[in-house]
């Protein structure tokens, strides 16, 4: 350690309220963290909803797809879920996968597909996790 210089001591706590989007930094001299701030937009009823549209996503499967396809489908449905709940560029590819397998394989779903990925709760979560992954969400998926 040099001399003049502490050692940074205890933890940096930042609290943000409010609606915010983007990156939030905080640090002590070198030492930095960088945290995605969380959209606090949205609501428990926005979550509500997400989950009933996927429930229903998957009765759906449950009702439409043969036998042969409905674990494949169901599977999708799954990954589909993780996508949309966790935004990341990764994501996007998943949800760009999903929406061409039913359109593939179960047309007669891919409909509710892209409802869910179009979800005003989902667009929220995609905006709260910055200008790029919208944009590049937006590219992908219109809107």
């Amino acid at each position: 350690m040099a001399k003049g210089k502490q050692k940074p001591s205890g933890n940096i706590e930042v609290r943000i309220d409010g609606t915010n989007f983007g990156t939030i930094v905080g640090g002590n001299e070198n030492l930095v963290t960088t945290e995605q701030a969380i959209n606090s937009n949205i609501t428990e009823a926005d979550h509500a909803e997400l989950e009933r549209m996927l429930a229903d996503l998957k009765a759906q499967v449950a009702k439409l797809a043969a036998p042969e396809q409905k674990q494949d489908a169901l599977s999708r449905v799954n990954d589909l879920e993780k996508a949309v709940k966790k935004p990341t560029k990764a994501g996007l590819s998943t949800m760009e996968y999903v929406k061409n397998w039913f359109g593939d394989n179960l047309p007669q779903i891919a409909e509710k597909v892209s409802a869910v990925m179009t979800n005003p709760t989902v667009v929220k979560m995609m905006r709260a996790a910055g200008a790029g992954l919208m944009n590049e969400f937006q590219r992908r998926f219109g809107g």
